[in-house]
């Protein structure tokens, strides 16, 4: 299961992207239109179940376990252990912490968190939280080949 509201840097002040005359909302709906393009093509009948939520908005509705509709107009439920995520979302250290301690909550001993974007050269918030999570005693690093995955050990 995913969540991604696709709103993107610069979309808060509307109008279009940079200099071109793409609006922020023709993007979103270009970039919504090819995911769920693409998941059609390859996963067929499995496709994955994919919410429109900011990622804190996922995780209290995945605390209440709630029922929810997701892009391909299927119910799921919500809720339950996860043993893999990928976190992939805003690029700062307090957003990202935040994601981070959302999946902690929920992550089964031996899940796996991947981090985008996470390698120690980029200018993102994320080299200090990989810091913070590698001294984690609950956590050990898989690999860090840019990004960082880590493994939940307890």
């Amino acid at each position: 299961m995913s969540c991604d509201r696709r709103i993107f840097v610069g979309a808060e002040r509307g109008g279009n992207l940079g200099d071109s005359s793409i609006s922020h909302r023709d993007y979103r709906e270009y970039v919504k239109a090819s995911f769920m393009r693409n998941s059609e093509f390859f996963s067929g009948d499995r496709k994955p179940f994919a919410i429109e939520l900011f990622s804190d908005d996922f995780f209290d509705r995945w605390k209440r376990q709630e029922e929810a509709t997701d892009v391909f107009g299927r119910s799921v439920q919500m809720g339950g252990k996860i043993s893999f995520c990928y976190i992939d979302g805003n690029h700062t250290y307090d957003f990202a912490r935040r994601d981070f301690e959302n999946v902690d909550r929920f992550i089964d001993p031996g899940g796996y968190i991947l981090f985008d974007d996470s390698d120690d050269s980029y200018p993102f918030g994320l080299t200090r939280l990989m810091k913070k999570i590698s001294r984690d005693r609950r956590y050990e690093l898989v690999i860090k080949n840019p990004n960082y995955l880590f493994r939940r050990s307890s």
